[in-house]
């Protein structure tokens, strides 16, 4: 039996109006079969927080519901967000239609976003998903501070990522501020302890990423030792690197031959804390923010999907 009702939250505007593109044949199909639907698009950035929290109040009235989210990671991530906060397990079903994607990727998926559809509306059993949990919120994917997070905040001012996303290039935007951040990136330093007993401090640190996910800033095979449900995420940090070391590094990062460099430091856990600047600039699954505290503390919680 299907489910009687679905909820939907589409970001209309991720991956360049591929949210729109899919919401519109999702409804379309939902109309067909006489499965009634109520649909809440996203406004503007943050909008899903609102709108999550609406769609629970009504959804805990029901049973028999989908909550359906269209969207990028930034957008899943911004409901559940909103529904931890809530201290609600309302399980999700996630259509990707974001530039990146790397919560999707690890998940099988079928190229008919109808498919797909039918299928979650089918689903009878969910998935515990670990997610990560801090003080500044959660992560389904990583957070990072440093130079990838610099690179997020310059590729979100960017006025050439909508121009790429309307032809399907998005993705190339984040490889230009790549190499753009490059040329005014400082190091800082940082300490890490984990809950297995290390300690240790970088003076010198470039990249500093706790991951969730193996995959990393729109499909990059950052932590190929990883795995989503392995309960268990991965502290990664890149350091003591000058110009040379990055161009050195990063084809043997595309070629998955980089967890061995000496500029790597990469350590699996289940809590640690990590000491870094304070209101250093930081990156959530994609978005930018910025650290609340020197202090950040992350340990591994989890979210239900529903399997498919």
């Amino acid at each position: 039996m299907s489910k009687d009702k679905v909820y939907i939250l589409v970001n209309e505007q991720s991956g360049g109006g591929k949210g729109l593109h899919l919401s519109n044949e999702v409804t379309a199909y939902l109309s067909r079969v006489h499965i009634p639907y109520i649909l809440f698009k996203t406004a503007y950035k943050e909008h899903a927080y609102s709108l999550t929290r609406r769609i629970a109040k009504e959804y805990c009235q029901q049973e028999n519901i989908l909550f359906l989210v269209i969207g990028g990671d930034g957008t899943l991530h911004e409901v559940i967000e909103t529904l931890v906060s809530m201290n609600l397990h309302i399980p999700v079903g996630f259509i990707p239609a974001g530039t990146g994607n790397d919560f999707s990727r690890y998940f099988p998926s079928t190229k008919s976003p109808i498919s797909h559809l039918k299928k979650l509306l089918y689903a009878k059993e969910t998935i515990q998903v670990p997610i990560l949990q801090t003080e500044n919120g959660i992560a389904i994917n990583s957070f990072g501070v440093g130079f990838d997070a610099q690179v997020v905040a310059m590729t979100e001012q960017s006025l050439l990522k909508e121009k790429l996303n309307k032809i399907g290039l998005g993705f190339a935007v984040y490889f230009i501020n790549v190499l753009r951040a490059l040329f005014r990136f400082k190091t800082f330093t940082c300490t890490i302890e984990t809950s297995s007993g290390i300690t240790k401090t970088f003076d010198h640190a470039f990249l500093v990423c706790v991951m969730n996910n193996p995959y990393f800033g729109g499909g990059i095979y950052m932590e190929p030792s990883l795995s989503l449900m392995d309960n268990q995420f991965s502290i990664v940090v890149l350091h003591d690197v000058g110009f040379k070391d990055i161009l050195r590094f990063i084809p043997k990062l595309f070629q998955q031959k980089h967890l061995n460099d000496k500029v790597l430091f990469n350590h699996h856990d289940i809590s640690a804390t990590l000491h870094l600047p304070k209101h250093a600039t930081m990156q959530i699954d994609g978005e930018v923010s910025a650290t609340k505290t020197k202090e950040i503390k992350v340990s591994l919680a989890s979210y239900p999907f529903w399997k498919i």
